[in-house]
């Protein structure tokens, strides 16, 4: 749904439509696991017991990636801004010989971002070798 539908309609007219929808879904779980239980019931009680606990520590091993990813990015972000203040005003940077400060900001920008790229690419590689695709 685009912004101008969701402007021109009411909140509450959007979740009285979302609701029945949500109901249908709750009661198709239910119903789901009914039918799975009357099938293989050790299979649904195994699911209900390791689910929460894969859940769990997925969560937990995402929290990290990220704060890594979050740290990347705005690391990322400020080496874009360096690099178009650098080429947006080589006049004024030429005239204010402002050439050796922005290039020494923008190396240490730039080994930031590499290390919080490094850092990323580290904790995502731990987190593969636990959940494989």
């Amino acid at each position: 749904m685009d912004y101008a539908e969701l402007e021109r309609r009411h909140s509450g007219a959007l979740i009285n439509n979302s609701l029945p929808g949500l109901f249908f879904s709750i009661i198709s779980m239910i119903f789901t696991l009914v039918y799975l239980f009357f099938i293989s019931w050790r299979v649904i009680i195994l699911g209900l017991i390791l689910g929460p606990i894969i859940l769990f520590l997925a969560s937990v091993m995402g929290k990290p990636l990220g704060e890594a990813s979050r740290k990347y990015q705005e690391n990322l972000a400020g080496v874009n801004a360096l690099a178009q203040d650098a080429t947006g005003g080589i006049a004024i940077s030429k005239a204010f010989l402002l050439k050796n400060y922005l290039s020494t900001r923008f190396r240490s920008r730039a080994v930031s971002a590499a290390k919080a790229a490094v850092d990323l690419a580290y904790l995502n590689g731990r987190l593969q070798a636990v959940m494989p695709d």
